[in-house]
């Protein structure tokens, strides 16, 4: 029996935890916190971070590279929007690990139905 389901998931559910990663990006983007002490790095916390969205981003909707580069400019407005900020600064470095996630992202979700397309050649 064919389902519309994508991965094991709705994408309603795969769309609807994309938007609650982004809402939590932003939040923690333009909140005046100090870093996290989960990670040592906080360019690591941006990669995982948009790796995650840009994952599941790729997982909900079909124009994957749209996609990135849509979050890609999403991510400047608020890297841009904490300049404007008295507790936070724009940083380019941020901007550019937070493009390598969203990359790692989309390559991983594309290595994955490839490999799906292997091993399961009629799905």
């Amino acid at each position: 029996m064919k389902t519309n389901w994508r991965y094991g998931l709705s994408p309603c559910i795969i769309r609807g935890l994309f938007w609650t990663v982004f809402l939590i990006i932003t939040v923690l983007s333009l909140l005046p916190l100090g870093h996290p002490e989960f990670s040592p790095n906080d360019k690591v916390n941006h990669l995982i971070g948009w790796g995650a969205l840009g994952a599941l981003g790729c997982l909900g909707w079909s124009a994957r590279l749209r996609l990135v580069v849509m979050l890609w400019f999403a991510s400047f407005t608020l890297e841009g929007a904490q300049g404007l900020t008295t507790y936070r600064m724009f940083s380019l470095a941020d901007a550019v690990a937070n493009g390598a996630g969203l990359l790692i992202g989309l390559g991983l979700v594309s290595l994955w139905d490839r490999l799906k397309h292997r091993l399961h050649p009629t799905h």
